[in-house]
């Protein structure tokens, strides 16, 4: 039993034959306390050793409590970001009608994000950085945030707003936001994801 418990945190890695992102292993610590708890009392050992598996939570929780802050900063980033790009655009189009003009995003952008840790796989990472910039996670965003509910361009608006961005600045310059036919395209950075062509 405690062999199968053992091996039950790492079971996906064997089902699916390759590693897992940290997301999947915030619970091992538990697991480990959980069972050098168990070999403690088989054992019949000295309950002062149980200060191990306590320091196993411990350290473990605290691993997971930052990942999960560093996530929680991010989404803090990527509310301030957002709200500066939406007023970006009414300030440079004041006429901006929401309901009528599309928004095209070309490339991404890493909002301040002093939690990030490094190596954590998807925690700290910003919305807007996800995929190289993909336009459709952005959308779903602004949406859930309750911010605003862009447009999207049509497939033509779209080629038209990639060869557009391709001259203009990139953000945070004045320029890097332009109207072309109708479309406000906002240019977060040089490389286009693979997802907006």
């Amino acid at each position: 039993m405690a062999l199968a418990t053992l091996l039950s945190g790492f079971l996906l890695n064997f089902a699916i034959g390759s590693d897992l992102p940290p997301r999947t292993m915030t619970q091992l610590p538990l697991v480990f306390a959980g069972l050098f708890a168990t070999l403690l009392v088989v054992f019949r050992c000295k309950p002062a050793i149980l200060i191990v598996p306590v320091i196993f939570l411990c350290v473990g929780a605290a691993a997971s409590n930052k990942l999960f802050y560093s996530d929680y900063m991010a989404r803090k980033s990527d509310s301030f970001f957002a709200q500066q790009l939406i007023t970006a655009i009414y300030q440079k189009y004041p006429n901006f009608d929401v309901n009528s003009n599309p928004v095209y995003f070309y490339g991404s952008y890493s909002p301040i994000n002093s939690w990030k840790i490094p190596n954590a796989d998807v925690f700290g990472h910003s919305f807007f950085e996800w995929d190289g910039g993909n336009n459709r996670r952005m959308y779903l965003y602004f949406s859930t945030a309750n911010l605003i509910k862009f447009v999207e361009p049509n497939a033509q608006q779209v080629d038209q707003s990639i060869q557009a961005a391709k001259v203009m600045a990139t953000w945070p310059a004045r320029e890097s936001i332009n109207k072309v036919n109708g479309v406000v395209i906002v240019k977060l950075s040089d490389k286009l994801s693979p997802y907006n062509r």
